[in-house]
């Protein structure tokens, strides 16, 4: 807690270092597949594959600091081949300053917004599981909430993803827990320009755009504030929830709110994914064979590590991969003279020879199918397939039909601006084939206005029969704000469409995000009144501005805590400095304690003082009977949870069951802070001495009590 300034630059240098050397190690293998993109692909491929060595290496119970060795050897090797020097790095600048100005910039809006781990947006639960990998390193991870059980029931892997470094570095859940969502920005960012790179001569940054904007709805919150003298801050609580029965995150939210959430980690897969598909779509004819595989290949990295971080997301990816590796096979065939059905059989005659004959490498008409539409989606499932035999999830149970219009207002309020690009881009093919309009009409009759309206730009893009790889991505985004209007993922046996918004939503805003802003770059370099460089300039600054108000608008209130890298920096400011203390003792422990709580077993746990329980696993990673009752019970059920989470109340309520209600459970520490006496009415907190408790920890009203041995 309140770790000095030069320790934290210290621990962010230090996180710096081991992310600039996991790129580099890689960067001279990556350069034989993809030359000309190495540099950024390096970052988050290194990131994947450590992820990957050190999860095999938790599974295999091998200490997972071992995960460094292979690539300090590929690192060694490289200098002693010099397959790299400090020349290619220099060649390469404009990656680096991408990569390190993102981050640092999206670390400082994060501390200037709100570095605290709160308990807000689920921030709890996120550094529960952060601090439980880190304070017990294994796999499956250690459920921090339910003492002896494991997180089988939760992809986790973004969690992982930054806890292995930050156990190897020395540095703690709290701070690893600030450091995440930038990383996340930065790896998605030089992909992000990566694509746009292929798309665009001028206005490569304009995708960009989709990591600092918000909604167009964000405007009509300020009067809001302004008459109620709300800090603009709090502009974004409003913009999450703009449409109503659904979550309207995007990545700015992401990125203020600062809790490193799957959906969010996820973010930098999706923008390796697009760049994948976009660099396969555009090459894959002058590629050879080994670049072929090695897109299969990544594509099943992506892919089969989104299954363990955020599953919802291979929903989307798997399919569209799949869709794109046939579209790439078969659009040779798209423009001849013959049928339909004359082309089809022609690719697919080709498609089987090229099986048969094994050259499956060689055939355009059947390598992209192979590689990225069979190819990556079965080998997703072999790179993380322990943890499909671990998974026990029985939340998620299918999808359902779940007929829901939303409101068209709120509906452009929040995909305004990609639809308003994308019928400005499509308004010529619109004006030639009115007729198509008849197809969004006739669901709008239906009352689904606002899907109508998203879906018209849809209708005519899909009638350019897909010539252009950004046009495919903005159909999937698309696909992604449509489905949600009809359907619902099955959670706990009921159809969830707020999960299932939260989800698709924020996938949408990528795929539209990095389409229709190259869309918009592409029309504005062919803008005739456009012309000279000076006007493309004055554009591109006006662009920049119009970008960068939104975040500056969030962070003109200034900030609420000093900023700090350390999470849990203010909790002596809503609890008290004792309780700051009491979680450094817990820290200092050996491994293998258990504790005893506050807990709220019959209501959500984020009212009164019992919105601060569950506080105490979430900070230290020390195991509790029942931490969040309200989340454990979601996914393990009220049959299991709640005889802990009545056990755990009973503790506090009857002082002299205590000692046999622990025992029953193998908790060895009672943890007694201001929000249990105040909830519980704790009138004597030392009681506890009476029936043998040790308090191996006390300052005024907190104490920690050891179970009396015998």
């Amino acid at each position: 807690m309140n770790l000095p300034l030069s320790i934290q630059l210290f621990m962010l240098v230090k996180w710096l270092i081991l992310l600039l050397l996991l790129q580099i190690s890689v960067l001279p293998i990556i350069r034989r597949f993809f030359p000309e993109h190495s540099i950024p692909l390096s970052f988050p491929v290194s990131l994947l594959l450590a992820t990957l060595i050190s999860w095999y290496l938790a599974l295999l119970q091998i200490p997972v600091s071992l995960m460094l060795i292979p690539f300090i050897v590929l690192i060694g090797y490289s200098a002693w081949k010099r397959t790299i020097c400090l020349q290619d790095l220099i060649s390469g600048r404009i990656w680096y300053v991408i990569f390190f100005g993102t981050f640092i910039l999206t670390l400082l809006a994060k501390l200037w917004y709100d570095p605290s781990i709160d308990i807000s947006y689920e921030k709890f639960m996120d550094s529960m599981i952060l601090s439980s990998m880190m304070n017990s390193p294994q796999i499956p991870p250690v459920d921090g909430w339910y003492a002896g059980g494991t997180l089988t029931w939760y992809y986790y892997l973004g969690a992982w993803m930054f806890a292995i470094p930050g156990v190897i570095l020395g540095i703690p859940a709290s701070v690893i827990y600030n450091l995440a969502i930038p990383t996340v920005f930065a790896m998605s960012a030089v992909m992000i320009y990566s694509c746009s790179s292929l798309l665009m001569n001028r206005y490569r940054f304009l995708p960009l755009a989709l990591l600092a904007i918000s909604y167009p709805g964000f405007f009509t919150l300020i009067p809001i504030a302004l008459a109620d003298n709300t800090p603009f801050r709090f502009i974004l609580d409003g913009s999450v929830r703009m449409i109503t029965g659904s979550v309207t995150e995007n990545p700015l939210a992401a990125l203020l709110i600062g809790s490193p959430r799957p959906y969010a980690v996820a973010m930098m897969i999706q923008c390796l994914i697009i760049f994948l598909l976009i660099y396969g779509y555009h090459s894959w004819k002058n590629m050879g064979e080994r670049s072929r595989v090695a897109i299969g290949l990544l594509l099943a990295l992506c892919l089969g590590t989104l299954i363990p971080l955020h599953s919802w997301d291979v929903i989307i990816y798997l399919p569209l991969s799949v869709f794109v590796g046939f579209l790439i096979s078969y659009q040779q065939y798209l423009h001849d003279s013959e049928s339909f059905n004359t082309r089809l059989k022609t690719w697919i005659f080709h498609l089987v020879s090229s099986l048969k004959d094994l050259t499956i490498g060689k055939d355009d008409s059947a390598s992209a199918f192979c590689f990225i539409s069979l190819l990556a989606p079965i080998a997703s499932l072999l790179v993380y397939l322990p943890f499909l035999f671990q998974l026990n999830n029985q939340r998620m149970q299918g999808i359902s039909f779940l007929p829901t219009p939303s409101d068209p207002i709120q509906l452009l309020l929040v995909h305004g601006f990609f639809i308003l690009i994308l019928l400005v881009y499509l308004r010529h093919d619109i004006v030639r084939r009115p007729l198509l309009l008849v197809i969004p009409l006739i669901v709008a009759l239906a009352g689904f206005i606002g899907a109508a309206i998203v879906m018209i730009p849809a209708i005519f893009l899909i009638s350019r029969r897909f010539e252009k790889i950004e046009e495919i991505l903005a159909l999937a985004g698309i696909a992604c704000i449509v489905f949600c209007d009809f359907f619902a993922m099955v959670q706990n046996g009921s159809p969830d469409r707020l999960n299932t918004t939260y989800k698709f939503y924020f996938a949408s805003w990528i795929l539209l995000g990095i389409s229709t802003f190259t869309l918009l770059g592409q029309m504005l370099e062919t803008c005739p009144i456009i012309r000279t460089d000076i006007q493309h300039r004055v554009v591109s600054i006006l662009l920049i501005i119009g970008i960068l108000l939104f975040p500056a608008i969030l962070l003109s209130s200034g900030p609420l805590w000093t900023p700090t890298l350390d999470g849990t920096a203010f909790v002596s400011k809503y609890i008290g400095q004792e309780e700051a203390n009491a979680l450094d003792y817990l820290e200092s422990l050996p491994q293998g304690e258990i504790l005893i709580e506050g807990v709220v077993p019959s209501a959500y746990d984020q009212d009164d003082a019992a919105k601060y329980f569950s506080r105490v696993s979430a900070f230290t990673g020390i195991s509790s009977v029942m931490g969040s009752y309200s989340r454990e019970k979601v996914y393990r059920g009220a049959e299991i949870t709640n005889s802990r989470g009545e056990d755990s109340v009973l503790v506090y309520l009857q002082p002299e069951r205590a000692k046999e209600l622990m025992k029953r459970h193998n908790a060895t520490l009672l943890y007694v802070g201001i929000p249990e006496i105040t909830l519980y009415n704790l009138k004597n907190p030392g009681i506890y001495a009476s029936y043998g408790f040790t308090p191996v920890f006390h300052e005024n009203q907190t104490t920690i009590w050891r179970i009396p041995s015998a």
